[in-house]
């Protein structure tokens, strides 16, 4: 009896990865601190929103208060230094239901954002809303890993 619980302990124990056992940094739930702007129109305090990442979907959460919650889910990847984010627009919520949680953040329903710094616990990103009508404006997210 010992070792079939021993065996079964060992294979729960195995199954339990990700990735080849690697589940990254970025891995896990955000949220954002703070939003800066430079150049151009800030985005609204938007201190009730939350990021999370696995695998290649990024999940952004607005907390509406008394646990109501509005999600949209769309794909993530990281490449250069670079956070590209796509949202389909068959996730995008009809007029109705308001704005998707996105947009509180000034992002675009695809965005690249440049990771300015990456920490286990912080993630600093820097998104430019229009580089070819004004490439210096610059929104700037501060985020902490909860």
């Amino acid at each position: 009896m010992k070792k079939i619980l021993f065996f079964l302990s060992i294979i729960l124990l195995a199954s339990c990865t990700q990735n080849g056992g690697h589940i990254g940094k970025i891995f896990g739930r955000w949220h954002i601190d703070s939003i800066e702007a430079d150049g151009c129109d800030a985005p609204p305090a938007a201190l009730n929103l939350y990021w999370a990442f696995q695998t290649d979907v990024i999940q952004m959460q607005r907390e509406n208060g008394h646990n109501n919650f509005s999600t949209i889910y769309g794909r993530y990847r990281i490449d250069d230094n670079t956070l590209f984010i796509d949202f389909p627009e068959a996730s995008l919520p009809n007029a109705s239901e308001g704005q998707p949680p996105f947009a509180e953040t000034g992002l675009a329903r695809q965005s690249a954002l440049q990771i300015l710094r990456f920490t286990s616990h912080e993630l600093v990103l820097s998104y430019h809303p229009d580089p070819a009508t004004d490439p210096s404006a610059t929104i700037t997210y501060h985020l902490r890993k909860i």
